[in-house]
C-alpha cells in the first residue's frame, strides 16, 4: 500500500489539476461534477468486485488485480500526458515561429 500509495496521490493531484487548468470555466463545475460522478461509479463497482471475488481468489491476489489497475491507468496517463504535451510543445514553437 505504501509504494502504491505515494504513486497514487500524485496520480489524484494531477488529474485535478490538469481538470482545472484545461477545463473552460464555464464547464469546469460540471467537468469535474461529471468526472467525480465516474469515478464514484468505478469505486462503486472496484468494491462489489472485491466483495464477490474475496473469499473465492483470497485477498492478496484482488489487492494484486488493484494494483495491476493502477499500473495500467497510469502508463494510459502517461502516454496520453506524453501525447498532449509533445502537441503543446510543437504548438507553441510553431507560435513563436510564426511571429
Amino acid at each position: 500500500f505504501v509504494i502504491v500509495g505515494v504513486p497514487v496521490v500524485s496520480f489524484i493531484t494531477g488529474y485535478d489539476t490538469l481538470l482545472q487548468a484545461s477545463v473552460e470555466d464555464g464547464f469546469r463545475g460540471r467537468v469535474i461534477g461529471a468526472f467525480g460522478t465516474t469515478s464514484s461509479l468505478f469505486a462503486l463497482l472496484g468494491t462489489t468486485f472485491a466483495g464477490a471475488t474475496g473469499d473465492i481468489l483470497g485477498i492478496v491476489p484482488v489487492i494484486n488485480i488493484q494494483a495491476y489497475g493502477y499500473f495500467t491507468a497510469g502508463c494510459i496517463c502517461l502516454f496520453v500526458f506524453t501525447r498532449m504535451f509533445r502537441r503543446e510543445q510543437h504548438m507553441t514553437e510553431a507560435t513563436i515561429n510564426a511571429n
